[in-house]
Formats: structure tokens, C-alpha cells, sequence
């Protein structure tokens, strides 16, 4: 029953998303095939998994974004755009959906986060505009495999915990 149960979360995450990034048009073609409801393609995008090297430009780059106050580009009177929509973006959660466990990024994951709340700790200090809601993250996806030697399910606990107030997890 947990199983049929879990299937139906995965499948509904992915047709409620606002967008949906594949490793590979392989997993988009076989969700496809086995039924399950897509975001409009508009709204689906195809991102490879990413070397270390590119990694840390990304994470570089995530870091200068400022929940609450935008990115640099938006401070400079540039706006953070969608493809899709071209208006501006301001992201409230950010999901994590796969199995916890090293070789799908959990590690790179919680470290991206870690950069993230880095950022807003130290922005916070010089502004404050009222928005205190938190940045939600949803982790969603199997724990039986371990990262680090710990059941992936308790090593997201462990690691959401140094982020504080600033992040709610789910």
C-alpha cells in the first residue's frame, strides 16, 4: 500500500509543478509512456546533470540571489525572468525529488541551501522589509539508501537543522 501511495505523490508533484527540470529527455519520454500527466512543454525543461566545476559556477551564481531582496541584477533595475512567463521570480520552495542518497544529489542539494541561507543570514542584517516567511524546502523521495553512512531521510534532518528560522522543511 505505502508504494501505491508514494506513486501517487511522485506522479501529482509532477503534474501540479510550475516547472519541471529532467535530467534527460530518456525520463520525461518514459514518464510519458507509462501515463503519468506533464506540465505543459512550455514548462518542462531539460537540464544534465552537472559537472563539479559547473557546479560551483552555479552555486556561485545561487548565492547572489537574495529572497527578499532579489538577485544583484534585480537591485541594479534587472529582473530575474521565466522563459515562459517573463515576469519576475521570486521563489518561495524549492523541491528536492528523488531518492536521498549521494548519486542523485542530495549532497549538492543541501549544500546549495546552506549557500542560500548564508546569503540571506548575511543580507538580513542590512535589510529588512517586512518578509519574514521562510523559504520552504520539501524533500520527496525515497531514505532507504544511506549518504555518508546515515539513512538519506535523517542526514536531510540533520542538515536542515543548521539552517534555522530561515528555512521551513518539509
Amino acid at each position: 500500500m505505502e508504494d501505491l501511495e508514494v506513486d501517487y505523490m511522485e506522479q501529482q508533484v509532477i503534474a501540479l509543478a510550475d516547472v519541471l527540470l529532467s535530467p534527460s529527455a530518456y525520463l520525461l519520454s518514459w514518464m510519458h509512456k507509462e501515463g503519468w500527466q506533464l506540465p505543459q512543454e512550455h514548462r518542462v525543461r531539460i537540464q544534465p546533470y552537472i559537472i563539479p566545476s559547473a557546479a560551483r559556477k552555479r552555486l556561485t551564481e545561487l548565492s547572489n540571489i537574495n529572497r527578499r531582496g532579489g538577485s544583484e541584477q534585480a537591485k541594479n533595475g534587472e529582473h530575474l525572468t521565466s522563459s515562459a512567463s517573463h515576469s519576475p521570480t521570486q521563489v518561495k520552495e524549492l523541491v528536492f525529488f528523488g531518492r536521498l542518497e549521494v548519486r542523485k544529489g542530495i549532497v549538492l542539494f543541501c549544500d546549495a541551501i546552506d549557500e542560500l541561507v548564508m546569503k540571506q543570514q548575511a543580507d538580513g542584517a542590512a535589510a529588512d522589509d517586512g518578509n519574514d516567511e521562510p523559504l520552504l524546502v520539501t524533500f520527496l523521495g525515497s531514505a532507504r539508501n544511506t549518504v555518508h553512512g546515515v539513512n538519506g531521510g535523517e542526514y536531510a534532518r540533520t542538515r536542515a537543522r543548521a539552517w534555522g528560522k530561515s528555512v521551513k522543511v518539509s
